[in-house]
């Protein structure tokens, strides 16, 4: 599969300057470029791109993707090094810092039958590629084989024109920037989630999506390359994304960077790992002012939402995409968060936890206040049904869908009062976010939480002052009047349960109901 391989470029690209952010890793991950070559006219014919500026002042070529400029480096190896002995192959190659060949025996010839060879040629310019980056390579086995099919065609033009036309996947054309990732992100906020496998090359697509299939959809329509797939050398149709598969390109492509230096970078990204095998974690891309776009789950589909207050382990910058810095961002921890290990957890709050899973029917073993795997796993059941992240740690959001608080005491019904006195619209946010998201009302496109800039006490207040003094308003009531401008005694599409719960785990499912039959 030919994914994200760039066509032959003509000779003009020996000058084109573009300089990769350091922050991204090796200087040759970074420019995909696992030989560190010198930029030139031949190594456009395997797709050079330009060049940028590294330690020393040392010019490095940049190509789209790592199987083309492995291709370029065996064409030099091939023209340049042959009929010597490896050692002094490697010291020339390296000027300077002449180390030879890292396996090899420095007397050993260098010859060009080892080079048609794929076995041993993909081999050694493994081997010059670990030395040269310290960390290895950034390509798979099937793409070095790729790479050596290309060097043996004699160019990028030819490799690509002996493969059917159903394999081949170039690199788009023009520039590749974090702005065009967020760009693209932003034009789909409103759209619906739902586990599914996106083809990542149909540019149409409108959703829905889930949180790691939007990210990958995203960097294939921006710089033509899978990343965090099951397999990255997939049919792009039919390519697996996974926040398990982004957290280990990540290690392996050598692009991790500190969470606040993705939150501070226009189109960064950060993640946070499954929690388990299987498992899933969350990902969100970054406008580099403390906002996000991802795809958050069924109750908000894709949204604009924050990096604070939320639990990220990575942040990641992707290879061959150029990056501007944003404002710079101190991520804040969440005050709060549950999960097996997290510090300062109070056992009576676990326990609540247990028990208001067991209550909506999923078990989290025994309630003894011990956050292990049983509640963990019963914990992402729950956010799985209701439709919050799955990641088995409770936070604010699922705090509240579970109907408890993290500081102690439940959420109980509203209390009306003077301009709604006892009202916390905090709490009620991102409920009401979710429920105007299921009726189809605009969502706001903020840099802060999904809903900033609606004032819900206002929208709220005319049906407190309403209320008779000192009646309790059900939650359930109040949100179906605000919603749908229908109280609940109007003829219903299904049998209301007496009395009202008025917890917001036990309301949801019943709310998106009566929601979706009084639109």
């Amino acid at each position: 599969m030919a994914n994200g391989i760039g066509p032959s470029t003509n000779e003009s690209t020996a000058t084109h300057l573009v300089n990769v952010p350091p922050g991204l890793g090796p200087a040759s991950f970074r420019y995909n470029n696992p030989g560190a070559q010198y930029p030139s006219a031949k190594a456009a014919q395997f797709g050079q791109t330009g060049y940028g500026i590294i330690g020393g002042g040392h010019k490095i070529a940049q190509f789209p993707s790592p199987v083309n400029g492995a291709a370029a480096n065996f064409d030099l190896l091939y023209r340049n090094y042959t009929g010597i002995t490896i050692g002094a192959a490697g010291t020339i190659w390296t000027g300077a810092n002449g180390f030879g060949v890292p396996g090899y025996d420095p007397n050993s010839m260098l010859t060009k039958a080892m080079l048609d060879d794929d076995s041993q040629a993909i081999a050694l310019l493994k081997a010059i590629a670990g030395r040269e980056s310290g960390r290895g390579n950034n390509l798979t086995e099937e793409q070095w084989r790729q790479a050596h099919k290309m060097f043996k065609s004699g160019s990028a033009d030819k490799y690509l024109a002996g493969l059917p036309a159903a394999d081949i996947t170039v690199t788009p054309a023009g520039p590749k920037t974090g702005a065009g990732l967020l760009k693209r992100a932003r034009e789909h906020i409103g759209e619906k989630y739902r586990n599914v496998q996106v083809p990542k090359d149909n540019k149409d697509w409108k959703g829905p999506w889930d949180c790691a299939e939007f990210m990958s959809w995203l960097v294939f329509q921006e710089a033509g390359i899978l990343y965090g797939c099951i397999d990255d050398t997939a049919k792009p149709a039919e390519a697996d994304a996974y926040t398990g598969a982004w957290q280990r390109d990540s290690g392996k492509l050598g692009n991790r960077v500190l969470v606040d230096q993705a939150a501070s970078t226009v189109g960064g990204i950060v993640l946070r790992y499954p929690p388990g095998p299987g498992e899933m974690g969350h990902i969100a891309i970054c406008d580099g002012k403390g906002g996000t776009v991802e795809a958050k789950g069924r109750l908000y589909g894709v949204v604009a939402d924050t990096v604070h207050g939320r639990t990220w382990h990575t942040g990641i910058l992707i290879p061959g995409i150029d990056y501007t810095d944003g404002t710079p961002i101190k991520v804040e921890p969440p005050a709060f968060v549950y999960e097996p290990g997290a510090k300062d957890m109070r056992k009576e709050i676990i326990v609540k936890i247990q028990q208001a899973l067991a209550a909506r029917g999923f078990d989290p073993g025994e309630i003894d206040g011990d956050y292990g795997s049983n509640t963990q796993a019963a914990v992402a059941d729950f956010q799985r049904a209701v439709g919050l992240v799955v990641d088995g740690s409770v936070g604010p959001e699922t705090a509240e869908a579970l109907g408890i608080s993290l500081v102690g005491g439940e959420v109980g019904p509203v209390q009306p009062g003077n301009g709604g006195d006892g009202l916390d619209s905090n709490r009620l946010s991102p409920l009401i976010l979710a429920l105007l998201g299921s009726t189809g009302r605009p969502m706001n496109d903020s840099a802060a939480r999904p809903g900033q800039g609606i004032d819900y006490l206002q929208l709220l207040l005319p049906l407190l002052q309403a209320t008779p003094a000192g009646q309790q308003i059900q939650m359930a009531e109040l949100l179906v009047k605000l919603l749908t401008g229908k109280p609940l005694g109007s003829p219903a599409p299904i049998p209301l349960p007496s009395p009202m719960p008025t917890d917001v785990g036990s309301l949801l499912p019943l709310l998106l109901q009566l929601l979706s039959g009084r639109r």
